[in-house]
């Protein structure tokens, strides 16, 4: 998980440890960030996006710290792959709503005390495209990714041992800015 801090909002992604699994889901959002000229991203599951404006780094430090010794490792599995309307949701593998994954963003969500009217309703999910695309570029990457990429759709999963502290921008599209500022491992129990 990555989250933002100080002078931007925070986000706290989960980074897939599984080497092999990390490595096909990377190499298909290159290869997709390439065909469609949009910017590539390293493979995460974002917990919480966008808190942390209002607390300075140390702040957002020490409650990161804080959360990550409260939540247990837990396993996030691939269930679908879809596409939506957002800049960074514009195609994603969207993940089983299981509830070690739905428990880690509401201890986020009281950690960080983010008011839940204030955010949608959490969707877990790993993005493979972002960018501005028009619908049926979406839906056709979509069929492309089921089709040629069933091997991520059937029985991936990956067990999230840390979370990753960035400081992230929405207004910067192209994620120069973001900037990871830490890692912490998960040390909770079950």
């Amino acid at each position: 998980c990555s989250v933002g801090v100080a002078s931007g909002l925070a986000s706290l992604p989960v980074a897939p440890p599984c080497k092999e699994n990390y490595g096909r889901v990377g190499a298909l959002i290159a290869d997709l960030s390439s065909q469609h000229g949009t910017p590539p991203f390293s493979p995460h599951v974002t917990v919480l996006g966008g808190f942390g404006d209002q607390l300075d780094q140390d702040q957002v430090l020490a409650r990161t710290r804080a959360l990550a010794a409260q939540v247990a490792p837990y396993r996030c599995r691939v269930a679908d792959v879809a596409c939506g309307s957002s800049y960074f949701q514009m195609v994603y593998l969207r993940m089983h709503k299981d509830a070690p994954v739905l428990n880690a963003h509401a201890a986020s969500v009281s950690c960080f005390q983010v008011a839940p009217s204030s955010k949608p309703a959490y969707m877990p999910h790993m993005s493979l495209l972002y960018g501005d695309l028009a619908n049926e570029v979406r839906e056709q990457v979509v069929e492309a990714v089921a089709g040629q990429h069933k091997d991520l759709l059937v029985d991936t999963e990956f067990l999230v041992r840390s979370f990753h502290l960035y400081r992230t921008d929405p207004t910067d599209l192209l994620m120069k800015t973001w900037e990871e500022v830490a890692v912490f491992p998960l040390s909770g129990h079950e």
